[in-house]
């Protein structure tokens, strides 16, 4: 086990030990009532248990839940890199045994960095097998290629605002969540844990609202009416299992006005796709935009098309003028000098084959 579940593990059992220490608060006012819920046996212990139903046209913010449940193997295999799930039967990260025994796959949001490492740490303190062969998407890895470029960052509440249009009101911080427990274990008083329940709730509807979107989202593409940033998202997505679906992202991507710094990726990946094809006068020109639209100076779209001109299209007065022109650039835009070395490195070498054939 790694230092940090070690760790983790003695912070559950020091608090668990607390819990057994104090007194059991009184019925009457207690968090069951609070938060509509009601204590279930289990073959584990007792579990406070909170079921809320929602119909499949429920809209969370603007997107209907039914889309969810009609989520395909291929876009399911593509945004979790491996295998479909054995079912339909999704469960949007739970943590009780009988739960997980009885699905098809699991659903979280950066739940590989932490809901399941903290899941299999509870599995291990409490003696049972964590069921490591389950289905697992984690959205979070979708949602940084279709957003990291547009949104200050790819938290869930703020990608929720983006992509479904959910606004939560009088939600309480994620942070602060660890410390309104911490004093519910130590005072046995409900306090603000009620609003951890409805942020929970709020968690996981736009779980599914959101598997729903990106799902729909990746069968379409790319005849769907998106931004250019998340289409380029979305040819990142499908690059590697579909590179002319993803190329068709990314070339639909920049004619809808893809900007910078977004815009000279794109076209690296083109240019490099072109040259794997040997297409090397289409793979210069995406070379060429890349070098000449940047806003930030880089050094590898002006090499890239002295490399072309040089060996394959045997043209080296006009390698030597790329490079030149890519010293002025560099100059220009203080570039470090190293990459102003390389430069002058690679002129001083087609200059003297010049002067060699001369």
């Amino acid at each position: 086990m790694s230092d940090v579940a070690s760790d983790l593990r003695q912070v559950i059992r020091r608090l668990e030990a607390k819990s057994r220490a104090s007194p059991a608060f009184r019925k009457s006012g207690s968090l069951e009532d609070l938060v509509g819920g009601a204590v279930e046996e289990t073959d584990r212990g007792n579990v406070l248990c909170v079921r809320r139903r929602f119909t499949d046209d429920h809209r969370h913010g603007r997107q209907p839940l039914e889309r969810a449940r009609g989520l395909t193997e291929a876009p399911l295999a593509l945004l979790a890199r491996g295998e479909a799930p054995g079912g339909p039967r999704l469960l949007y990260l739970d943590t009780l045994d009988p739960l997980l025994r009885d699905v098809d796959g699991i659903v979280t949001y950066n739940g590989a960095g932490f809901d399941l490492p903290l899941l299999e740490t509870r599995f291990v303190l409490g003696r049972r097998r964590w069921p490591d062969t389950v289905f697992h998407l984690d959205l979070l890895p979708a949602a940084r290629r279709l957003w990291s470029a547009r949104l200050p960052d790819c938290r869930l509440g703020t990608v929720e605002q983006h992509a479904l249009g959910f606004v939560r009101e009088d939600d309480l911080p994620g942070a602060l969540i660890p410390q309104v427990y911490f004093d519910y274990l130590r005072r046995k008083s409900p306090g603000q844990l009620p609003r951890v329940f409805e942020h929970n709730r709020h968690d996981i509807l736009s779980l599914v609202a959101l598997a729903g979107w990106v799902a729909e989202a990746v069968v379409q593409a790319p005849a769907i009416d998106l931004g250019p940033d998340e289409l380029a998202g979305l040819g990142r997505l499908w690059e590697t299992a579909d590179p002319e679906r993803g190329e068709a992202c990314y070339r639909s991507a920049l004619e809808r006005g893809l900007q910078s710094p977004a815009r000279e990726r794109v076209l690296a990946r083109l240019a490099w796709r072109e040259k794997r094809r040997a297409r090397w006068d289409a793979s210069r020109e995406l070379w060429e935009a890349a070098a000449r639209g940047a806003r930030i100076f880089d050094a590898r779209p002006w090499e890239e098309m002295a490399k072309i001109h040089e060996h394959r299209l045997r043209d080296f007065l006009a390698a030597q003028a790329v490079v030149t022109e890519a010293i002025e650039h560099a100059r220009a835009h203080r570039a470090p000098v190293l990459v102003l070395d390389a430069l002058h490195h690679r002129l001083e070498r087609l200059t003297r084959r010049l002067a060699r054939l001369t």
